[in-house]
C-alpha cells in the first residue's frame, strides 16, 4: 500500500522542480466578485480530499485586482499543492480537468512544479504517507506552535530526498490512482449500505407491531 513508500537518498527536492513556490498573497484578489471580469477558482485547504485529489465542485469563484499579474499562481497538470499552513501538511494533485478550470493556488500552499521526467502522483503519494509527513514534520522543515504548523519553503527546496526511476514513479502512480479509485468505490458501497438499513428501519417503524 502507498503508506509503506519511502524514499531515502541524498538529492534534494529542488533538483527535481521546474520551479517551487508559495501561492497568491490575498492582496491579489476582490474581496467580491463583480461578474465584470474574468473569474478563477481559488483553492483552499477543504479542497485537497485525503486521498490526495482535489474537489472541484467545492471550490470558489475569485477575481484578480487590476494591475496584479496572476499567471504565476495559476496551477498545471502534474502539479503538486502542498498545504503549508495548518494543524496538519498533506498535499494534492493537480489533473488535466483541474488545471482546465484556471485554479489560484493562495497563500497557504506550496507549489511543487517538477520537471517533466518526474510523476506529481508519485510525490502526492509520499508526502501524504505517514513517511512523507514525518520528514514534513520534521522541525528543519515546519516551524510549528500551539494551533499552528508552517512549513519553511527555503527549508523544503533542501529536503532530502530521493525519487526513483521513470518506470517505478508510474507504478507509483498507478498504485495511488488505484487506491483511490478503491477507496471511493468502497465508500460508495458503504452509503449505499447504510441507506438501505435505513430505509428498512423506518419500513419496519411504519408497520408497527
Amino acid at each position: 500500500m502507498l503508506n509503506t513508500l519511502r524514499f531515502k537518498g541524498n538529492g534534494m527536492l529542488n533538483e527535481y522542480c521546474e520551479t517551487m513556490f508559495a501561492g497568491a498573497p490575498s492582496s491579489f484578489f476582490n474581496k467580491e466578485v463583480s461578474g465584470d471580469q474574468q473569474t478563477y477558482k481559488a483553492l483552499k485547504s477543504a479542497d485537497i480530499s485525503k486521498d490526495g485529489y482535489i474537489n472541484a465542485e467545492s471550490m470558489t469563484d475569485i477575481e484578480i485586482k487590476e494591475g496584479k499579474n496572476i499567471s504565476k499562481f495559476v496551477l498545471k497538470e502534474g502539479d503538486v499543492v502542498l498545504l503549508a499552513r495548518g494543524t496538519t501538511p498533506h498535499c494534492g494533485f493537480v489533473t488535466e480537468e483541474v488545471a482546465q478550470l484556471g485554479v489560484v493556488a493562495t497563500a497557504n500552499f506550496i507549489v511543487i512544479r517538477l520537471k517533466p521526467d518526474f510523476l506529481g502522483e508519485c510525490l502526492t503519494a509520499y508526502f501524504n504517507s505517514q513517511y512523507g509527513k514525518q520528514s514534513l514534520n520534521h522541525p528543519d522543515i515546519t516551524q510549528s506552535t500551539s494551533v499552528m504548523k508552517a512549513i519553511k519553503l527555503s527549508a523544503l527546496k533542501q529536503m532530502e530526498l530521493q525519487l526513483p526511476s521513470i518506470e517505478k514513479q508510474k507504478q507509483i502512480a498507478d498504485l495511488f490512482h488505484a487506491q483511490v479509485k478503491a477507496e471511493r468505490a468502497t465508500l460508495e458501497m458503504l452509503e449505499k449500505q447504510k441507506a438501505a438499513v435505513e430505509a428498512k428501519v423506518v419500513c419496519l417503524m411504519e408497520e408497527g407491531k
